[in-house]
């Protein structure tokens, strides 16, 4: 502030200098030319009748001339010095700019070096937060394997203490002031690459299959020999084939089309997704560049990664795009890596990128159609990995990156129950909760927050957002296995309620919480006040409570544990049931009422449900009846 505000005096004290010579040269020069104006003029009017003689007019007029040249020198060094003053000025006038431009730049890049630097390490802090809660959850899952006094236990304390401390040091991160380089040596191998690529694809088509995302795969030879780097292709196709699935929409297709020649391999990525806008296409790859506007972008780091072991394969990658229309990556390698032999390449699991081999694992978990669905929304793969390690084998796995995912998703599949992250890209957790709370077709899923803020103002946030439970990370893998089972097990409560209440004809007044309360009321309603209209169905029903077919039966199965129809089937007979022992109507008439089609249908149906016929029920009931008359006499 202060260099800035000398530069300022200096240049105003500068130009008021100059002004100020200006002027008085210019006076100078002006009061020179009336001078020898001046002189001239007297030179002229002299005449030899003047002078006493010629010698004196002589002498006079030499004199004039004298006094006329030295004017004329006068006023040309008073011109010389006006202009020396002002080129001077300007010089220094320019110079001082120049060097007020290069300091506002290089403060402006200091700033930008700085606030990289900041992004960096806030980035690396979150990512140093997996490995720690990982390292814990594995620990504490360990620590209960073994009893507490043995040696096993006593060193897996201290690897916890251990923990404990590094989730410390991380916070001092921040103070740190260098990037390492994130590559190290590449190990080179000659082999099949359409292999290679293939396992990519098919180990990515998983991934898009969560996204609703086809991925096409073509190539011009199934046989092309070249060297390359096995892990830096699996980071990079994978990165690229990610953020492709990533960014299409619902039901969209991304293309994988490669060719080759004798010398270079050309592959290229094309999805139809939200696209990138012209100014930003250049920058995509630079470290910590992050388009504006798009609340799905990362950190900035992926596609500066990618680029650089891109070049390390001695290879090419372009990025084109129409916004809001499609994406292409353009990726080329040469086929040979100079003159070397290096060692074949096999194809085995190890050469897969270990969190893509997870995904498939996960996904090939899925258990039977009775098995409970878990959605886990995590935007940080191991730490998906890691939940699902802890709940593979027991429930049904679905997975989102954000909290916009896993709206769409609990919207498309009604999950049993949700576990979510807080801090995600494009929709974070606690607005997830809000939304789905707001929603009446999904406002019954139970929700698990699982987030590294851990402060009890954060906690409190999220159980206000709709939350039922919130775990701090690192969290202990038991705890989120009993508080699933809790939840789950409120849910099985309220089915049990439910089921009971039917047969007995109460569902009016069964005890369950108030959102479900006002859901079933509401489809009671409907189905009551339509009782004898044997074309009621769930499609009806879907359509005045403004849900899709699909999401009633999710939601009426969450709440009886059956579906719409047999829902409306056993409303019915509850409702003859109900006739038949409080009314004198006819079984005819109760059948007609109660909106079947057939009397010898509704016998069959109603023995089934009660191991009695209506007969027999009207029977039992005409003997109460005339008891409780017999004792009124």
């Amino acid at each position: 502030m202060c260099t800035k505000l000398f530069t300022r005096v200096l240049i105003v004290a500068t130009l008021f200098i100059a002004c100020s010579c200006g002027e008085k040269s210019e006076a100078f020069i002006n009061e020179g030319t009336e001078d020898q104006a001046q002189l001239v003029t007297k030179a002229d009017s002299l005449s030899a009748e003047a002078f006493p003689s010629i010698g004196d007019y002589l002498e006079e007029l030499v004199r004039l001339n004298k006094e006329t040249e030295k004017q004329r020198q006068k006023t040309s060094t008073a011109v010389f010095v006006a202009l020396l003053i002002g080129v001077l000025s300007i010089i220094a006038i320019v110079s001082m700019l120049y060097a007020l431009k290069v300091r506002k730049r290089s403060q402006n890049e200091m700033h930008k070096m700085v606030h990289d630097r900041q992004q960096f390490y806030i980035y690396v802090t979150h990512e140093l937060r997996t490995p720690l809660t990982i390292i814990n959850g594995i620990t504490q899952r360990m620590r209960g394997k073994f009893d507490k006094d043995s040696e096993c236990a006593t060193n897996l304390s201290v690897i916890q203490n251990q923990v404990d401390n590094l989730r410390q040091l991380v916070d001092n991160l921040l103070d740190m002031s260098k990037i390492s380089s994130p590559l190290g040596d590449p190990v080179w191998k000659t082999g099949n690459v359409n292999m290679m690529l293939q396992m990519i694809v098919d180990t990515m088509r998983q991934y898009g299959s969560q996204h609703l995302v086809d991925i096409h795969y073509t190539i011009d030879s199934t046989e092309i020999e070249m060297d390359f780097v096995p892990s830096y292709m699996t980071k990079i196709f994978s990165n690229l084939l990610s953020n492709a699935v990533k960014y299409s929409p619902r039901g969209g297709t991304v293309n994988v089309d490669v060719r080759h020649d004798e010398k270079n391999i050309y592959a290229e990525i094309l999805d139809h997704g939200i696209g990138i806008k012209k100014k930003d296409v250049p920058h995509v790859m630079e470290l910590f560049y992050q388009v504006e506007g798009n609340d799905m972008s990362g950190t900035g780091v992926g596609l500066c990664l990618t680029k650089q072991m891109v070049d390390a394969m001695k290879g090419e990658i372009r990025y084109d795009s129409e916004y809001g229309h499609w994406t292409k990556v353009s990726v080329t390698f040469p086929i040979k890596n100079g003159a070397s032999a290096y060692p074949s390449w096999q194809p085995n699991s190890e050469s897969m990128n270990p969190i893509l081999v997870s995904q498939t694992a996960k996904i090939q978990s899925a258990l039977g159609e009775d098995a409970k669905t878990v959605l886990i929304v995590e935007d940080n793969d191991e730490v998906s990995r890691f939940i699902s390690e802890i709940l593979m084998g027991q429930y049904k796995l679905l997975y989102a990156r954000n909290g916009q995912e896993a709206l769409e998703k609990t919207c498309e599949f009604m999950p049993d129950i949700v576990v979510t992250d807080v801090m995600m890209p494009v929709m974070d957790g606690y607005t997830l909760c809000q939304r789905i709370r707001g929603m009446r077709a999904v406002n019954h899923v139970p929700i698990i927050i699982i987030s590294a803020l851990g402060a009890e103002e954060d906690r409190i946030k999220g159980l206000k957002a709709g939350a039922d439970a919130f775990l701090s990370k690192p969290f202990n893998p038991d705890e989120l296995l009993i508080l699933i089972e809790k939840e789950l097990d409120k849910k099985a409560k309220i089915i049990e309620k439910y089921s009971t209440a039917l047969k007995s004809g109460t569902e009016d007044s069964v005890d369950i919480p108030d959102k479900e309360k006002e859901f079933m009321s509401g489809l009671n309603s409907i189905i009551f006040s339509n009782m004898e209209n044997t074309a009621l169905n769930s499609e009806g029903i879907a359509d005045a409570l403004h849900f899709s077919q699909r999401q009633l039966n999710r939601k009426v199965k969450a709440i009886t544990g059956i579906d719409t129809t047999t829902y409306i089937r056993k409303a019915r007979m509850s409702s003859a049931r109900k006739m038949l022992l409080s009314t004198n109507l006819s079984i005819g008439e109760i059948v007609g009422k109660c909106g079947f089609d057939s009397a010898s249908y509704f016998s069959i149906l109603y023995k089934q449900e009660y191991g009695e016929t209506p007969s027999q029920t009207r029977k039992g009931n005409s003997e109460l009846l005339t008891g409780n008359t017999r004792k009124t006499l």
